[in-house]
């Protein structure tokens, strides 16, 4: 009997993975735009059928192409957006600056918010949502449950 490591090395245990219909031109996208890096090579699974990895900083995320067999769609083809992603920068004011110059289609601007984070949110070139964030203020529980 041998022993697998879990999640595997460099791996948290809760990972998003993001359906995208051109998944190299996502991966470049979020590399440029908004500073992931790339963790590999795109792997053509299938043709057309990319799957990727991305980081930022300790943050992963897993990318492919929509699989209708497995239920999978794209935002693009929902009526509804029923999920986003939350993302901690160093630099909330100067992470916003280099969205809004790559003509980023913004959804809020930087704004503190009363649990003490000074908060943005975008849309990606395919449609998720995605929220960059920075603490400004350290909250007690009770403060947050009175609104700051």
């Amino acid at each position: 009997m041998f022993s697998v490591q879990n999640p595997p090395a460099g791996m948290p245990r809760i990972t998003p993975y993001l359906f995208y219909r051109d998944v190299p031109a996502a991966r470049q996208w979020l590399e440029r735009v908004f500073g992931f890096e790339p963790k590999g090579e795109a792997l053509e699974m299938e043709p057309g059928m990319f799957h990727a990895e991305m980081a930022y900083r300790d943050g992963f995320l897993m990318m492919g192409a929509p699989n209708e067999a497995r239920g999978g769609k794209d935002p693009g083809e929902l009526t509804a957006i029923h999920q986003g992603l939350n993302v901690y920068v160093d630099d909330e004011d100067a992470h916003y600056r280099r969205v809004e110059a790559a003509g980023v289609e913004t959804l809020t601007t930087p704004e503190e918010m009363f649990w003490g984070d000074r908060v943005d949110s975008v849309r990606d070139l395919e449609g998720h949502h995605w929220s960059f964030a920075q603490p400004v203020r350290d909250l007690a529980l009770q403060e947050l449950a009175a609104g700051g």
